[in-house]
């Protein structure tokens, strides 16, 4: 499933999820905190299984933009599912 694809390009550690259903449940509650914009290039990416050309065209921006708006929501999804599961990847390094 799309949300399966899209837990698999975050790469989060062992550490913040545990099981599948706690992993898919997390990831579900922080795509919809994010901003409509990166809901939306995420869903497009992930969900509807669209290049990163195709999304260009259809949001109106250009490839190296799209891109770089997908890494920021990746970025920023990352942070999001690391705050739910009550972890913050700052404090793990800094020890």
């Amino acid at each position: 499933d799309w949300l399966g694809r899209l837990s698999e390009s975050l790469y989060l550690s062992d550490k913040t999820l545990s099981g599948r259903h706690e992993s898919l449940e997390c990831l579900s509650t922080a795509l919809t905190s994010l901003p409509p914009h990166y809901q939306l290039v995420l869903r497009l990416r992930y969900y509807e299984k669209v290049d990163f050309h195709r999304i260009a065209d259809r949001l109106k921006r250009s490839y190296d933009a799209t891109r770089m708006l997908h890494d920021r929501a990746l970025k920023r999804l990352r942070k999001e599912i690391e705050l739910l599961a009550g972890h913050d990847s700052t404090n793990e390094t800094s020890h």
